[in-house]
């Protein structure tokens, strides 16, 4: 599951003058947000049900990150 999100098209690059940010962009930040928490979205996007998806840690963050 998520083979291509690792693709330039889908990554944003901020630089700032201590470092740099790297992310996701558009839908695709949209999407891995809900999958990394496992949070509560709609499966399509005009429709009123809603879904708690499991949580899948895209990202190997700890909590010092």
């Amino acid at each position: 599951m998520f083979k291509k999100i690792t693709q330039a098209r889908h990554m944003k690059l901020r630089r700032q003058k201590d470092g740099i940010e790297l992310g996701f962009s558009g839908n695709t930040a949209y999407i891995a947000t809900i999958h990394q928490y496992g949070l509560r979205a709609r499966v399509e996007r005009h429709k009123e049900h809603k879904v708690q998806y499991a949580k899948r840690e895209l990202l190997g963050l700890t909590e010092q990150d």
